[in-house]
């Protein structure tokens, strides 16, 4: 969507600031998505703060570059970096948002525990019978009743979205309409992995766009579909290569796209079927090693370059792990272009150790610790060739000596959250001890992932390890360090501390039906019971919610009735809704309908309900977003429909679309709630991108306060 403007009001009494938008297909994961609530009212407006370098749509020389002016980031409306930093602090010097609260790491990483797909699907997400929440019966009524089919999908949504593309000429609608497409690709069995795709062939007409914007929105939409056919594509557009610029039409490809193009390769490659049969599986491998050499090429390239390209390409390396093959010969100094998962690890590490731009560094330890534990799910020797030994070492080594920067110290405790366990081994003792000892950081963010990293590793065994009692020992210890954290932190920290109960009881929950140890049971609930201030009562709140203990819920009935502001009050029916508590949902449902002017509310509360399995505010939704005329309200209210949006949102979302007397930024979301109805991805495709995320160490390309990052996007 063209350049738009909206005012951002941050969480934890941070000032309001206002950013130059564009759309992308909906862009504003927020407000009230990945931007922590406080995101501004219905009526958007606001006061551009001054041109932002190549934002889309404006005409200004795009340099690729961070954007200028303002703080890092504001989690989805949410803000880059200035100057391709990473911010310090409260925003450093410039009074920005205050990144330490604990809302902007749940709003990265909140896809996976809400996990809405399935919910919305009619099936239970993480316990109990489907009966219990939905009443007997009621599972197999939610599945035939409410859910999209292909039939609808791909003779009614795909043709309404064809139209637009085809007749229409404003950005808000195209990119909306591209963006959606890309989400539904084709039907199934049309285009195999072998074949070319017609949604392909649509999209990339619009990579001749004499608008900036709705080029690299197609660009990205390439990326969205994740069609093998597109590699060569996205590679020749990533590297600035001939037929890059000839699909381009232009001389050169702009930095931006290039960057947008290095996330869609991340995002095929993380797509590619690895359950496929022989056969098909060696060109899966040939098209990932293909992905990798390219994205080993640009890291290895000019060491001057804008970081945009660098980061994404860094972040797309630990998202297209190549198969493994043991280092029988031990591990190589350095790795030009890696053919296995190993020497993908191999070639992260030296990068690490480099004199590459810190903001680049920064994504190395979380790459890394994807690929590891990748490793270690397909039974990569890493023991015998000694190499999460080295990796963690050479991390640890880093996170201890202090001499590192903050944005890597706190990307390291990130990646240890991904490669620990509470088992015995020296190196899972000595993670442990380190992310301990980061209590003792002088950067606050260290301290909070370290904490979630603890949750992370609590409920995690030693697959090799034979000693339950030792790895009872390991438990033992992170509960007593967690209860100690809950008990003497304060602020942030004392958040962040409930916030890794909440990480360890939902991973206990999910490695087969364990409940939260009574101690961390007991201070959880203490916290939730004493919560006065408002990000106390959501970070308990959520927490509570992550365990999905039956004996929370009359307390989160409580606050819910009892809190007053939007923000905390968000987060209590969001909690309600993982603990499936179904007495809430009247109550939640006029939650709702008194929002149209509240987005951040009414967006936490239709997630809550989409968590309960309810449908019946969905035509009210409808109403509410043919009527809003402000940036916000659109937003929420197009992502609340595709929360709850079931095929009875179909018929009008697609009227709405067609509606030349409604507003282009309404028909715009109108076309982005389609693509979040029929999406064809479990979880939000970005949602790989943000999770585990450094998000102190951003690029206006990555995530940006002016909504044009890749994570910024509907």
């Amino acid at each position: 969507m063209k350049k738009l403007i909206f005012a951002v009001a941050l969480v934890a009494g941070t000032s309001l600031w206002a950013g130059d938008v564009s759309g992308h297909g909906g862009t504003y994961r927020g407000p009230g998505d990945t931007n922590p609530p406080g995101a501004g009212g219905g009526g958007g407006g606001g006061t551009p703060t001054g041109p932002t370098s190549g934002t889309p749509g404006t005409g200004a020389p795009d340099t690729g570059g961070p954007s200028r002016g303002g703080p890092v980031t504001n989690p989805g409306g949410r803000g880059g970096p200035t100057g391709g930093g990473a911010t310090t602090g409260r925003g450093g010097d410039t009074g920005g948002p205050d990144l330490d609260v604990w809302s902007y790491w749940w709003e990265f990483n909140k896809d996976r525990y809400l996990n809405l797909k399935l919910s919305l699907a009619g099936g239970e997400v993480t316990t109990g019978a489907s009966d219990f929440f939905l009443g007997p019966g009621q599972q197999d009524r939610a599945k035939d009743t409410f859910r999209t089919d292909p039939k609808q999908v791909f003779e009614v949504i795909v043709p309404a979205l064809r139209e637009a593309l085809k007749d229409e000429s404003n950005p808000d609608i195209l990119t909306g309409a591209m963006i959606a497409l890309a989400k539904i690709g084709d039907p199934p069995g049309e285009s195999p992995p072998n074949g070319h795709s017609a949604c392909a062939d649509t999209i990339r007409e619009f990579l001749k766009s004499p608008s900036q914007e709705v080029r690299e929105t197609a660009a990205v939409a390439l990326g969205i579909l994740a069609h093998p056919s597109e590699i060569d594509l996205l590679i020749e557009l990533m590297r600035d290569g001939a037929l890059g610029r000839e699909a381009l039409g232009t001389s050169t490809v702009d930095q931006r796209t290039r960057a947008f193009a290095a996330y869609g390769l991340a995002l095929v490659g993380s797509r590619l079927d690895a359950k496929a049969d022989p056969a098909a599986q060696v060109e899966v491998e040939r098209s990932r090693k293909k992905i990798v050499a390219a994205l080993a090429a640009v890291l290895s390239g000019d060491r001057e370059a804008l970081p945009d390209i660098s980061v994404a390409a860094m972040i797309a390396m630990g998202l297209v792990p190549l198969e493994s093959r043991p280092l029988v010969s031990g591990l190589p100094e350095k790795v030009a272009i890696p053919t296995s998962r190993e020497e993908q690890i191999v070639f992260v590490l030296d990068y690490l150790d480099s004199n590459r731009p810190h903001l680049v560094r920064a994504h190395a330890p979380t790459a890394v610790g994807r690929l590891l534990t990748g490793l270690a799910a397909a039974g990569g020797d890493t023991k015998s060739s000694g190499l999460r030994v080295h990796a963690v070492k050479e991390m640890l080594t880093a996170l201890r000596a202090g001499g590192a920067e903050q944005e890597i110290r706190a990307s390291i405790a990130l990646a240890m959250g991904l490669i620990g366990n509470r088992g015995d081994s020296k190196t899972d003792r000595e993670i442990r001890k380190a992310l301990f000892d980061a209590s003792k950081d002088a950067t606050q963010q260290v301290k909070n992932f370290a904490l979630i990293a603890l949750g992370k590793i609590g409920a995690r065994t030693d697959a090799a390890a034979v000693d339950a009692a030792s790895a009872d020992a390991g438990f033992a210890e992170i509960e007593e360090y967690l209860l100690n954290e809950l008990a003497s932190a304060s602020g942030n920290q004392q958040d962040f501390a409930g916030l890794a109960v909440g990480v360890l009881g939902h991973a206990l929950h999910e490695t087969g039906n364990q409940t939260l140890p009574r101690p961390l049971y007991n201070a959880l609930a203490e916290k939730l019971r004493g919560a006065r201030n408002e990000s106390n009562v959501g970070a308990f709140a959520i927490a509570a919610g992550m365990t999905q203990e039956v004996g929370f819920r009359g307390r989160l009935l409580e606050l819910l009735d009892k809190t007053a502001a939007d923000e905390p009050r968000g987060y209590v029916a969001v909690a309600l809704g993982m603990s499936r508590v179904n007495e809430a949902k009247e109550r939640i449902q006029e939650l709702v309908k008194e929002s149209a002017y509240r987005p951040d509310l009414l967006k936490q509360a239709a997630i809550a309900l989409g968590l309960l399995g309810d449908r019946d505010v969905v035509p009210d939704l409808v109403e509410m977003l043919a009527e809003s005329k402000g940036l916000a309200a659109q937003a929420s209210i197009s992502s609340a429909l595709g929360f709850i949006g079931d095929r009875r949102s179909v018929e009008p979302l697609v009227d709405m679309l067609k509606n030349e007397s409604l507003t282009d930024l309404a028909r715009g979301f109108a076309a982005v709630a389609l693509g979040i109805v029929a999406d064809k991805e479990k979880l939000p495709w970005n949602s790989k991108i943000g999770e585990d995320l450094n998000y102190r160490a951003s690029t206006s390309t990555l995530n940006d306060q002016g909504g044009t990052g890749i994570l910024n996007i509907l």
